[in-house]
């Protein structure tokens, strides 16, 4: 199964959103919930839940499949033990992908007054011009998501990245709302995107495939199962 993306706005995911949700969270999701005291945050957390829930039982076929998260935060379904879960957000907007394979996933939205100059500084990049230096953070953020391993942040901080036709980091722009979303699946796979229902289709300019500058094994990670 090739992997399934979807974005949607939080208001779209709200709008959607079951009224008692400890009747659909597991429990280990709802102490999560129970531990964010601010009602934005909580509406959020409640917000990326439903919506790996949402495109897991549309790719898989079964309806609002049961997740878990294990004690590092990562989504997992026991009844679909094959199907791997990402998710990220970025102000209001929510990015998730699900495949039978390792993908890592990560979505972000420009914000004003963001010293992209500062940021760029510190991460070691050459380049500060906003569509370079979201490129470079969400492959990263997606290829750190992937999966866990020994020394991956202090590893997430050395990669530079190289247009590869055989990549597997892939990288859209959505203009109309600035988004950037990047994609770490394995280099055979087709992404497919949702759209969340009741929302229009997004148009993605699609910025290519993409891997690291390295050929270290640690960097150019396996997606063994």
């Amino acid at each position: 199964m090739n992997p399934q993306i979807c974005v949607a706005p939080l208001a779209a995911l709200q709008a959607d959103l079951p009224e008692c949700p400890e009747a659909w969270l597991a429990r280990s999701e709802a102490a999560r919930l129970q531990a964010f005291s601010l009602p934005a945050r909580r509406q959020r957390y409640l917000a990326g839940r439903w919506l790996l829930r949402r495109l897991l039982g549309a790719a898989s076929g079964q309806a609002l499949p049961q997740l878990e998260q294990d004690a590092e935060g990562r989504s997992l379904c026991p009844t679909l033990p094959p199907w791997r879960l990402s998710l990220s957000h970025s102000g209001d907007w929510f990015a998730a992908a699900v495949a039978e394979e390792a993908l890592g996933i990560d979505i972000e939205q420009p914000r004003p007054g963001r010293d992209l100059a500062a940021l760029a500084s510190g991460l070691g990049l050459p380049d500060a011009q906003a569509p370079a230096f979201y490129r470079h953070w969400t492959l990263g953020e997606a290829w750190l998501k992937q999966g866990p391993g020994p020394g991956l942040l202090a590893a997430q901080r050395q990669l530079r990245w190289v247009p590869d036709p055989q990549g597997a980091g892939r990288c859209w722009h959505q203009p109309a709302h600035d988004l950037h979303l990047a994609l770490w699946a394995p280099p055979q796979a087709v992404p497919r995107f949702w759209p969340y229902p009741g929302t229009a289709p997004l148009a993605w300019a699609d910025q290519g495939r993409w891997g690291p500058a390295s050929d270290d094994p640690a960097l150019n990670r396996s997606f063994s199962p």
